[in-house]
């Protein structure tokens, strides 16, 4: 659906809808400072989240685990993010079971570290897919991994999960507003107060003026 290369090649955020559901690639970990700010908009705001990391680069990279520190924000808390991403490690053609166990459970240890949550964590064989492909071997394709992930991404697709997801993400976005106006209410508030304090010492200052000037007219008169 999307080009996939080793180096990046998306710079937009590129949407395509598919039996009911909109797939959109977002720019990688390279991109420049406005393509984070859409990717990030993207993920923020979305249903399910899709985190390709390719095991050629070994475990969790720090700018990784940036990236995704940086998605938890006052509208999408740690919970939420982990909750709705399928974390899908892929070339691992090279790799025998013995060191993809340990891959996964290092990927695994990583996520808990920073995020103290279980990570929904799949393997796949782009490779071995695209060739099943190809030469249209099922069997092959089942191995790949590809149908596993797209059993995950329909599962937290479901009408009750994305409801409940939205409703929470609902939440917290209109909680963060109440907490804006009820600020901006209080300095409004503490403005007024402080108006009200400079007016009455400015009348007060008058008075003792009129005074003074009433003192001063009252002696003259002898």
């Amino acid at each position: 659906m999307f080009k996939v290369a080793d180096k990046r090649e998306t710079t937009e955020n590129k949407s395509y809808e598919f039996n009911g559901i909109v797939y959109t690639d977002t720019p990688g970990l390279n991109a420049v400072i406005q393509d984070d700010e859409l990717a990030f908009e993207a993920v923020i705001s979305s249903d399910v989240n899709i985190f390709v990391h390719s095991q050629l680069d070994g475990e969790l990279s720090k700018k990784e685990v940036e990236y995704l520190q940086n998605l938890v924000s006052q509208y999408c808390t740690a919970q939420m993010l982990i909750g709705k991403t399928v974390f899908v490690m892929n070339h691992i053609e090279s790799l025998n079971d013995e060191e993809i166990k340990k891959a996964k459970q290092r990927f695994v240890q990583q996520i808990k570290d920073v995020f103290g949550l279980d990570p929904i964590l799949l393997t796949v064989k782009t490779v071995s897919y695209i060739k099943a492909m190809r030469e249209n071997k099922a069997v092959l394709a089942k191995q790949s991994g590809v149908e596993e992930i797209k059993e995950q991404v329909l599962k937290l697709c479901k009408d009750e999960v994305v409801k409940y997801r939205r409703k929470k993400r609902l939440s917290l976005v209109y909680g963060e507003i109440i907490n804006l106006l009820q600020q901006k209410l209080e300095e409004t508030a503490k403005a007024i107060n402080n108006e009200k304090a400079r007016s009455q010492k400015i009348w007060s200052e008058i008075n003792q003026m009129i005074q003074n000037i009433n003192s001063i007219k009252s002696k003259s008169k002898y």
